[in-house]
């Protein structure tokens, strides 16, 4: 796993880094100014050697960077592309701003009581944020097993959706 950072690095190297550390562990880093382009040849040869592209900005971003799944599909056709962002890269809430406890909102899941009987809780956990990397992961695996290159949209308030869709027992069709 090739990790591309920012040029003054992963802010969450300092916000907690014990965290940090176990996230990224085993991880190579590499600093990029994806802005410059003179990135541009550092990452197509990254891209080269790569099978599995994952990015998480918001929607449009990586295609102003050129970094979407057009343009890196040029130079390797068999790369496994996924953007993982609040509400997906189409719809009508593609541009809300969001963060984990916003998506679980939307998604209906803040009903749920903290204990049967009681008051709605929210969890402690980034419910659709840990849900949307098991997700994501699920969806490339299954990707690397059709064994040719794809394109992945993932979004966090579908991932939060599905999972209250089951609690509440709905089709979520």
């Amino acid at each position: 796993v090739v990790k591309v950072e920012q040029p003054k690095g992963d802010p969450g190297r300092w916000y907690v880094p014990v965290q940090f550390a176990t996230e990224n562990r085993n991880k190579r880093s590499i600093s990029i100014d994806l802005k410059n382009p003179l990135s541009k040849p550092v990452v197509e040869k990254l891209v080269r050697q790569s099978d599995i592209v994952l990015e998480g900005f918001r929607p449009g971003v990586a295609k102003r960077l050129s970094i979407d799944y057009a343009t890196l599909n040029q130079p390797n056709p068999k790369l496994i592309y996924c953007s993982t962002s609040g509400y997906g890269q189409t719809g009508p809430w593609r541009e809300r701003p969001g963060h984990d406890v916003n998506y679980v909102a939307a998604a209906g899941a803040l009903a749920f009581p903290g204990q049967w009987l009681k008051k709605p809780a929210r969890s402690s956990l980034p419910v659709a944020d840990m849900g949307g990397g098991a997700f994501a992961a699920i969806a490339v695996l299954a990707a690397l097993h059709e064994g040719k290159g794809a394109y992945l949209d993932l979004s966090l308030f579908e991932t939060a959706f599905f999972w209250a869709a089951m609690r509440h027992s709905l089709d979520p069709k």
